[in-house]
């Protein structure tokens, strides 16, 4: 004991030495410093990552979900004092270099809802390993906007928990409050949404007010203004241009297909919880501006925090009702998705 007290500073020094995307010195600086760092960082070695096998998979009922709300850093974070935490899910993907423009509207956001990202990273990725089966299929979308002086501005977005049959990533909308899981989901993915729930009540939701606190060049918006929830719709090209039926990897056919800079989703604003689609606002576009690369970095390492719908609630208390009846009615319907909205 009295060891492990005496290498405990080691420890803790080592750790926080080993994350150079965290911390007050990377933090303070601008986003295009940020940005060139990373870049070089993500693309000097484009040998994708492999999927966690099911024993190491295992881990994740082990491991603290509140550490992905309440870690800011870019990187993935240290835990078990020197083991750097490894990325279980979304474990394979491709990143590129993109921009969140906005689209003019009268809503009043803030924060990156009304000023974009000129740095941002778009990660695409699967969720798990995909297969042939039903729901074998698992996109997913990452957002981080680099901010100066501050912890970048993060966001995920997924179709289903449960998947999809369709190969083709750009077939459905994406959304940050992804459905929540019905009972006949499977056991794996029931024990992964309990897990969440240890750090968060609305452990299938993330939140929105940590983009809309801060704009790109570190203002401070401190009556932050945001929507319930971001539909992410894939622009009618890609959904046409990438395939049902199974190819493999399916990185490289995300490569092959994204090999030029262009848009890629338009983003819909879901004002309040009950809205219909007749109501949904665009608020904004999000395009590459390179071509989309695996990386090593990536894969394994670059981290994107989560944000607690706790946080949203505390400016908008009158959401956590509904909020909490929207997943309870998505839980009574088997294999539930909401509808896309239409492709031209």
């Amino acid at each position: 004991m009295f060891t492990l007290f005496l290498l405990l500073p080691f420890f803790i020094f080592f750790s926080n030495s080993q994350t150079p995307f965290s911390g007050p010195t990377w933090q303070q600086q601008s986003d295009i410093a940020k940005r060139s760092i990373l870049d070089t960082t993500l693309f000097n070695n484009t040998t994708p990552a492999t999927f966690p096998s099911d024993i190491e998979l295992a881990e994740l009922f082990l491991e603290d979900m509140s550490v992905s709300f309440d870690t800011l850093a870019d990187d993935m974070p240290y835990q078990f004092l020197i083991q750097r935490r490894p990325k279980l899910i979304h474990s394979v993907g491709v990143v590129m270099d993109s921009v969140w423009k906005v689209v003019p509207n009268s809503l009043g956001y803030t924060g990156i809802f009304a000023m974009g990202c000129q740095n941002l990273y778009v990660r695409l990725s699967c969720a798990r390993v995909p297969t042939n089966a039903t729901g074998g299929y698992t996109p997913g979308l990452s957002l981080k906007c680099l901010r100066t002086g501050l912890p970048s501005g993060n966001m995920f977005a997924m179709f289903s928990l449960q998947g999809q049959d369709s190969w083709n990533f750009f077939k459905h909308d994406l959304t940050n409050h992804v459905p929540d899981l019905s009972s006949n989901a499977e056991f794996i993915l029931q024990e992964l949404r309990s897990t969440f729930a240890k750090a968060s009540n609305w452990p299938v939701m993330i939140g929105l007010s940590n983009l809309a606190s801060y704009d790109q060049d570190g203002k401070n918006y401190t009556s932050p203004v945001f929507p319930f929830r971001l539909v992410f719709h894939p622009t009618t090209a890609l959904h046409k241009a990438f395939p049902d039926t199974p190819q493999e990897p399916f990185e490289e056919v995300l490569m092959n297909g994204l090999n030029s800079p262009g848009d890629l989703y338009s983003i819909y604003a879901v004002i309040n919880p009950n809205d219909s689609v007749d109501k949904f606002v665009q608020i904004g576009t999000i395009s590459s501006v390179s071509p989309a690369s695996t990386s090593n970095f990536g894969d394994n390492f670059m981290f994107f925090q989560h944000t607690r719908m706790e946080n949203d609630f505390a400016y908008r208390p009158d959401w956590a009702g509904p909020a909490t009846q929207i997943m309870a009615n998505q839980r009574s319907i088997d294999d539930y998705t909401y509808p896309d909205l239409p492709f031209n």
